[in-house]
Order: C-alpha cells, then sequence, then structure tokens
C-alpha cells in the first residue's frame, strides 16, 4: 500500500492464477478477474473527480511453473463516515474481557485489511475515519487497550491524535501503534515523541501486525496489573510517572486525610466460613467501598486483613463523603458492616523494604491516630468517628455531628477530640440520635467537668429514648466503672484502654 494526502492510494494485491508452465492468459480470463476484484475496489471511497482503475497485469514468479497476478488499484480518498467491525466477546464476570482495539485510517479500504487481519482473534474492534472521530469514540467507546493510528490523515494526523491521546492515557496504559508508509528516520522520531509506542510499516502484514499487538497489549496489561498493587496516585505523589522509576528510600511529605475501615464481626464470620468462602465475603465487601474511595478522589493505600487504608489527598471533606457512601452502600446488606475513623495530619509517604523487596507505604501520628480513631468507632458503637481537625475542615458542609467529648486513645499520652458523623447512620438511626442529641450533648459535658451523677442521669435518659443508642450505653457503663473504683480523670477525659 502507498498512500500519500491527495494524491491518492495504490494498492497491490498479489494472487496465486495458474500451476501450469506457460499458461496463456486471455483478455477474457483478464474481464474475469476484475470482476472478482470489483466488490474490493469498490470499498475504495472516491471524491467525484477522482476514479478506481483495475489494472491487471500477469507476472512470472521465480518458478517458473507458477504465474501470479497483480492487481493495481488506484483512488483519490476523501473522508467517509465510519464503519464499526465488531469481533464479540467471550469473557465475563471474572475472566478478562476482550481486547479493545481502535482502527483509525481515513482510507476505508486500510481499514478493511487491518479489520480483516484482526477478525479471527479475539478483539473487539471500532473503527474510525477521521483524527476527531477517533478521538469521540475513545472518549465514548472505551475503554480502548490499544490504538492503531494511520499517520497520513486530512485534518489532524496521526500524529496529532497520538499527542492528544498522551494528555488522557499515558503509554503504559494504551499502547498506540502508527500505521504508516514512511520509514525515513525524522518521521519515525516525530511518531515517537507524539507518544506513539511503536510502528507498523505498510504494507501490513497479519502476522507482523499480531505479534506487534500481542507484545504491546502484554505489556500495558502487566503495568496495569502492578498499579494494582502500587497506586498510581502514590507514584504520582512520590513524583514520579511510571513504577519503574520508583527507588527504595523514594519518600515524600504532605499533608494527607487518612481514612481506617474496619469489617465488624469478621472474626466470628471467619469462624463459620472456609477459607475460600471468607476470600469471597471479603472481596465483596471491599468491591463496594473501593469503588466509592476513588469516585471520591482518594485511593485504596492496602488492604490489610479485613481492615482497608485509604488516602485522600485532596481534602476531608471528600474523606467524610467517602465514608457516608460507602456505610450507606453497605447498608442493603445484611451480613456486612463497618466501622471507619478519619484524621488529617502531616503524613510520609514512602517505601519500605530492602532491594528485593519493597513497598509503598504511609508512616505517621497522623496514620496511627486514624488507626486508633477507628478502633475507638468500635468501642463506640459509632459508625463513622473523626478528629477535631477534620471536622473543622469540613465545617462548612452540612454534616450533623456529635460530640463524643475528650478522649485518650489507647497508647496515646495527650487526648483527642472526637465526633460521631451521623450521616452516615441509617435513616431511622440517624433520625433517633439527632432527636437526642442536645440531651446526649449535655451529657458528655457534664462528663468532661467531672459531674458524674450527672452525666449518668443524663445518658441514661438517652439511652430510655433510644435503647440501641451503643455510643450513650458506652458512656454509662465507662462511668459506672469510674464512680465504683474512684478512678474519675480530673480533666474529665475518657480514657480508652481497648484499641
Amino acid at each position: 500500500i502507498d498512500s500519500a494526502l491527495g494524491a491518492g492510494t495504490t494498492v497491490a494485491l498479489l494472487f496465486h492464477a495458474a500451476e501450469a508452465s506457460g499458461a496463456i492468459f486471455t483478455d477474457e480470463a483478464a474481464r474475469a478477474s476484475r470482476a472478482r476484484l470489483a466488490p474490493i475496489a469498490a470499498m475504495v471511497p472516491v471524491a467525484p473527480a477522482g476514479r478506481i482503475d483495475i489494472l491487471t497485469q500477469y507476472v512470472p514468479v521465480a518458478n517458473a511453473a507458477t504465474y501470479s497476478k497483480l492487481l493495481v488499484a488506484t483512488a483519490v480518498p476523501i473522508p467517509i463516515g465510519s464503519a464499526r467491525s465488531q469481533v464479540p466477546t467471550f469473557y465475563g464476570g471474572r475472566q478478562p474481557r476482550a481486547a479493545a482495539i481502535l482502527v483509525v485510517d481515513d482510507d476505508r479500504l486500510n481499514r478493511f485489511v487491518v479489520t480483516e487481519h484482526l477478525q479471527n482473534s479475539v478483539f473487539r474492534v471500532v473503527e474510525a475515519a477521521s483524527g476527531a472521530e477517533a478521538l469521540a469514540r475513545f472518549e465514548n467507546e472505551g475503554p480502548f487497550d490499544l490504538v492503531l493510528l494511520d499517520v497520513m490523515m486530512p485534518g489532524m494526523s496521526g500524529y496529532d491524535v497520538c499527542r492528544t491521546l498522551r494528555k488522557a492515557v499515558s503509554a503504559a496504559d494504551v499502547p498506540v501503534l502508527l500505521l504508516t508508509a514512511k520509514n525515513q528516520v525524522e518521521d519515525i522520531v516525530e511518531g515517537f515523541s507524539a507518544g506513539a509506542n511503536d510502528f507498523v510499516h505498510k504494507p501490513i502484514t497479519r502476522g507482523e501486525l499480531l505479534a506487534r499487538l500481542h507484545t504491546h497489549l502484554r505489556v500495558a496489561r502487566a503495568s496495569v496489573a502492578m498499579r494494582r498493587f502500587i497506586p498510581q496516585e502514590t507514584i504520582r505523589l512520590l513524583g514520579h510517572e511510571d513504577m519503574t522509576e520508583v527507588c527504595l528510600g523514594d519518600a515524600v511529605e504532605q499533608h494527607l486525610t487518612i481514612s481506617f475501615s474496619d469489617v465488624r464481626g469478621f472474626t466470628t464470620k471467619a469462624e463459620l466460613l472456609s477459607p475460600a468462602d471468607t476470600f469471597e465475603w471479603l472481596n465483596r465487601c471491599f468491591g463496594i467501598i473501593g469503588p466509592i474511595i476513588r469516585t471520591h478522589s482518594g485511593f485504596v493505600d492496602k488492604y490489610i486483613g479485613d481492615a482497608v487504608l485509604a488516602i485522600f489527598p485532596m481534602s476531608p471533606v471528600a474523606a467524610v463523603h467517602a465514608a457516608i457512601a460507602m456505610h450507606h452502600a453497605l447498608d442493603g446488606l445484611n451480613d456486612m458492616h463497618i466501622g471507619t475513623g478519619i484524621h488529617v495530619g502531616r503524613t510520609r509517604l514512602g517505601t519500605l523494604g530492602e532491594p528485593e523487596r519493597f513497598e509503598a507505604t504511609v508512616l505517621s501520628d497522623a496514620v496511627n491516630i486514624a488507626s486508633r480513631v477507628e478502633g475507638a468507632s468500635k468501642f463506640f458503637g459509632a459508625r463513622v468517628l473523626v478528629t477535631d481537625t477534620v471536622r473543622k475542615a469540613a465545617q462548612d458542609e452540612p454534616f450533623t455531628w456529635r460530640a463524643l467529648g475528650d478522649v485518650r486513645l489507647k497508647g496515646r499520652r495527650a487526648p483527642i477530640k472526637l465526633f460521631e458523623l451521623l450521616d452516615a447512620e441509617a435513616p431511622a438511626m440517624q433520625r433517633k440520635k439527632t432527636e437526642s442529641l442536645e440531651e446526649f450533648q449535655d451529657a458528655v459535658e457534664a462528663f468532661r467537668e467531672g459531674r458524674m451523677n450527672e452525666a449518668h442521669m443524663r445518658f441514661e435518659h438517652v439511652a430510655s429514648m433510644h435503647p440501641e443508642d451503643a455510643t450513650a450505653h458506652a458512656y454509662i457503663d465507662h462511668i459506672a466503672l469510674c464512680l465504683r473504683s474512684g478512678d474519675i480523670d480530673p480533666d474529665g477525659v475518657f480514657v480508652l484502654n481497648e484499641k
């Protein structure tokens, strides 16, 4: 195939014609050959003033006993409407889906040839006849795994399309292979500079095309698979664009919001389930809350058994919204509940380990506090607890908070003000806790000021209004213990002796 913008396309196809040495080809045979080739020639778009010439020429090959026929089809192409060719997708559920390939070429015949090469393979093929159409299809009909992109196209060249694609996806995520008859060094350099991964030179052979496709798809899928272990957000926070650039000891310190969530009742559940069913049960839970975290501009740093450590680089408000969405999403599942603790502070994110095995993680006092706050949510029977720094950061949002007072978390010397996020409760419980909110806050204030008997009476009143309020019962039990032992904190701090 020889194509030049505005000059037309010349396609040479070689066919086996005869076995007998010295066979005589008549005009009738030539006319019959042209008739058989007419359907292919009809696929070539032609401008009103253009033409298609089918020239039949018989030439001998190296073997004198064999002859071949050379077809040359010449046309002046113009952009035409899109055509789609799809290979059925045989994958579903947990199986990998068929690779989606976007074929971009303004020449319909070229697209036909490429698509025919891919028809017998398990690909989902989408065609585009121009750069603008390619970008629209890439955005609306994706995700695509690879793009086969012609260089010489009117309007937007293949280089222009590739540069635009690279603003949205990296070369590691979606390989772009340029289709071209050019082989000059400067053309190849320009293609790579535009973000292309490779070239496929015309005329295209099926074996080479498929070999290059499978190679680039394997590399891209490996890159995507590795990001499931090290999030791309972590790589970017470390100042890199690609995981191959990450080294042991890389670290950065930033103000980050840390969210810990733990599956409630996991130990009891795991006792009743087989190991395989336990994995299935946890993955069902994580499959719900993981996408919610990403939707709210966060990412999962790691799964720790039945716990999830998520990071929200943008704002504590995003973490609060994510917590609300996670708990409400799990309300429809009777056997699955979580508790969440959120804190914000200076955090060091980096790589830990040794040269042959290391991982990216976060380490800081802020991370420890978030973990302890999640543990406190279990003790108080609350769905979501946050520190005062998170509440202050979200003070302009219409959230409903219930102050739990000053709490000294296990293993810490200084107390921390904790707040319960009532918006994460189921609607009925949220309504009940809101109704008793004023009485609850008066009880907390009495506790803080050391008026233990009054605090006990007020919490008893809250519990009588709503017996299922676990936080009120936690305070009642704690005050009773303090009164019996005489161990009352002079500063009105709730001392928590368990994680």
